[in-house]
């Protein structure tokens, strides 16, 4: 056993730091926004809307992950708006994610080869490692969710409510599993005030602080899937579907009532929408494959995140191993598996990351049940066939990574990087130049790639109209002007 456990480090150690080893891409437009509101603070003491350092911090009334603004400060202060400066931290922390993770796993598992098995699935995930590179407050969330778990099941509240508030900072997506969680901790406590206390306080501080902060409420909205349900999202279909009979005659319309009225009407399509955004996240071929998906007749990209974030051979293993992982009814398992549930249904996508955790124990726990039922040359025979199938998919998959970045790299965030690598600062100074939005948000990896003093930034931005999506543009700054396409 003893031997095992060293190969699984000797593993890790080696797919770890291997997988993490290239970090000079693109940066995407989140890295942007905290990476420069991180060099503000650095510069000038406030950030990009000369405002001083808080709980929150906004961008074109975007609300970034407050933890990725503050744990880079350190790392840009020393290395600048790079690469090294903008990803170290969240390598960083990747690392100490993993450790949380396997004192997590030692807890629900019980037994020290499965939690370093676990750990070391979780850490060489290629959707982990694209999280490590890419995303600080998502890899910041997974930390903080898996220690406040780690607090709740050794029944410390001091951590697990300072583990559980560092949670929400990182990433507004944990909510549903710190409220879960909490109300869990009292609930198992068998103390109803306590309990009736905690569901009253956190009910009036999310409602207290939405009414407050409305730029705050309307965020949220446009990043759950509250957005997906309101009319407004679906009231074009209706007024389609309800407009055929004008065109072309229809039996179901009479002169007295419009009888398609019964079939597309606002809960119909208001259930339709909530079922939709539930599943969508969980689209396998997209999740698993590497190739980017098209449109057959004009062949053009709808989903430029071409790195697989699951092997395909992984999907059935992973349901097997979740089946009898639940079958164990470990009721703090079921709720920790309730939360990140929720906060993946409720925030979709952006979430998606949360799964992770659930998906390493589902594998560790089918490894281990062959092991259980099969003859030992057997289970030798099937972890030979699940290495070769490991070892190819993580070379095909450091392949895309490292070499094929323009085939996988969202397209704003490419043709950005290109846009402003391509002009001299004698062009900027010199000439006027005009950057339409239809490649994203120009303005912030402008600031970023030209690292433009935060000063010059505050005195010469010209703000626009507000749009119909509650942001204010930044029409213009110095002799660069910034234009809806």
């Amino acid at each position: 056993m003893k031997n095992i456990s060293k190969l699984i480090l000797i593993f890790f150690v080696l797919s770890f730091f291997i997988s993490r080893a290239k970090i000079d891409f693109p940066v995407t437009l989140s890295e942007a926004k905290e990476s420069y509101t991180a060099y503000s603070i650095i510069k000038t003491g406030k950030d990009t809307n000369g405002d001083f350092p808080g709980l929150f911090f906004r961008s074109d009334n975007n609300y970034l992950s407050s933890l990725g603004v503050y744990f880079r400060i350190p790392s840009i202060y020393l290395f600048g708006l790079s690469d090294l400066g903008v990803r170290l931290p969240s390598i960083v922390f990747s690392l100490i994610t993993v450790y949380a993770f396997y004192l997590v796993s030692r807890q629900f598992l019980r037994n020290n080869n499965k939690a370093l098995l676990a750990a070391f699935l979780f850490a060489i995930s290629p959707f982990f490692v694209q999280l490590n590179i890419f995303d600080l407050g998502m890899t910041l969330g997974l930390l903080f969710i898996l220690l406040s778990a780690h607090f709740f099941i050794k029944d410390n509240l001091k951590f697990f409510l300072i583990t559980s508030i560092l949670a929400i900072l990182s990433s507004f997506s944990t909510l549903p599993f710190v409220i879960v969680s909490l109300v869990f901790y009292y609930y198992q406590k068998r103390k109803v005030k306590p309990f009736l206390k905690v569901i009253l306080v956190i009910f009036l501080s999310v409602v207290v602080l939405l009414r407050l902060n409305q730029e705050l409420s309307n965020f949220l909205v446009r990043e759950t899937i509250i957005k997906d349900v309101l009319p407004s999202s679906y009231t074009h279909l209706i007024d389609k579907k309800l407009s055929f009979g004008q065109v072309f005659p229809s039996p179901l319309i009479t002169e007295k009532f419009n009888f398609n009225r019964i079939a597309h009407n606002k809960l119909y399509y208001g259930t339709g929408e909530l079922f939709k955004s539930v599943i969508r996240p969980f689209n396998f071929e997209l999740l698993t494959s590497s190739f980017q998906s098209q449109t057959i007749l004009a062949k053009e990209r709808i989903d430029s995140i071409a790195l697989p974030k699951f092997f395909f051979w992984e999907i059935p293993i992973i349901f097997i191993g979740l089946t009898l992982l639940l079958k164990k009814k470990n009721p703090v398992l079921s709720v920790f598996a309730l939360g990140l549930s929720l906060s993946v249904l409720i925030f979709k996508e952006k979430a998606l990351g949360f799964v992770l955790p659930m998906v390493a124990f589902s594998e560790t726990v089918f490894v281990f049940h062959l092991k259980k039922i099969l003859k030992p040359s057997y289970f030798k025979t099937a972890v030979l066939l699940a290495g070769v199938l490991l070892f190819f998919g993580y070379a095909s998959f450091l392949d895309l990574l490292w070499f094929h970045g323009s085939s996988w790299s969202k397209e704003q965030d490419l043709r950005q990087y290109q846009i402003w690598e391509t002009l001299t600062t004698r062009d900027l100074e010199e000439n006027a130049v005009i950057v339409t939005d239809r490649l994203g948000e120009p303005v912030n990896h402008f600031l970023y790639y030209e690292k433009i003093d935060p000063s010059i930034y505050q005195e010469q931005r010209k703000l626009g109209v507000l749009t119909s999506a509650g942001i204010w543009r930044v029409e213009k700054v110095g002799n660069v002007e910034f234009k809806s396409f």
